[in-house]
């Protein structure tokens, strides 16, 4: 587990989270099936995964949202890098465990870590929590 501190600048991680808004959830899976990815964040993705191919959603967590333990494996896409990047920062609970440990996160900080890694997110007291779920993918 990596954690990339600012990695995201505050008027990136709204821009997102603007273009989230009204969106509905997926079949209780907290994805946002439309959003718009600023040319910026883009680049940054492209960049860190290198020479990676990247996907990414952006995942919504309101009061009593969780994620259950798993793991990004998946044989159809060959994932080779997972990363959890934190768009807002008022909310509480929402911690996102990776193999047992507390990734500490603040807005615009994102952790990086292998698609074998069990990860979850526990379960949100209060607010919304919005991240950016990206993956690395030959």
């Amino acid at each position: 587990m990596k954690r990339l501190e600012k990695y995201l600048t505050d008027k990136e991680c709204q821009m997102l989270v603007d273009s989230c808004k009204d969106r509905p959830r997926v079949q209780n899976r907290f994805e946002i099936t439309q959003f718009q990815l600023p040319v910026s964040v883009f680049k940054k993705l492209k960049e860190t995964h290198k020479p990676s191919h990247v996907s990414c959603t952006v995942q919504y967590y309101g009061p009593g949202d969780s994620f259950s333990p798993h793991r990004d494996e998946i044989k159809t896409r060959n994932r080779t890098s997972s990363m959890s990047i934190l768009l807002n920062d008022n909310f509480k609970g929402g911690d996102l465990m990776v193999e047992g440990t507390k990734a500490v996160m603040n807005k615009g900080d994102a952790t990086q870590f292998t698609p074998q890694d069990l990860h979850w997110v526990t379960g949100i007291w209060e607010g919304e929590r919005y991240v950016l779920s990206v993956w690395g993918y030959k």
